[in-house]
């Protein structure tokens, strides 16, 4: 299996599960103890959307056999810019003070994110 198929793959598969498991209970799975508001279920279920479109655009890109052509790559392109971006995020989270009320976001929490491995893979489609 080509190695743009595999990630586009477990991209499609990951943002479908997270995507789908916000959009049905409206919290992510570090609230799991908590009961969200419904403003913030409502905030949780339009995210989860959000990654359901991901992985719908990935799942095209598949479905259509694209993933090393010239269409394929311009979506790698900008699902490369969203994982790069979200795993920026993740360490910015990191570097910022706890408020007392919460631990603080750690590191390893962003190191062991998926969405570096997929922003690299997607970078790797495109070069």
């Amino acid at each position: 299996m080509a190695t743009s198929t595999v990630v586009y793959s477990l991209h499609t598969g990951l943002e479908l599960l997270a995507g789908s498991l916000l959009v049905i209970y409206g919290k992510g799975s570090l609230e799991l103890g908590s009961t969200p508001t419904p403003r913030a279920k409502l905030y949780r279920r339009w995210h989860g959307a959000g990654l359901l479109a991901l992985a719908a655009l990935g799942g095209l890109v598949l479905a259509r056999g694209q993933t090393k052509s010239e269409a394929g790559k311009t979506v790698a392109v900008a699902l490369a810019g969203f994982h790069a971006t979200a795993f920026g995020v993740h360490v910015l989270a990191a570097t910022e003070p706890g408020d007392g009320k919460e631990p603080p976001v750690a590191l390893k929490e962003a190191l062991l994110s998926p969405h570096w491995p997929l922003a690299l893979g997607f970078i790797a489609i495109v070069a």
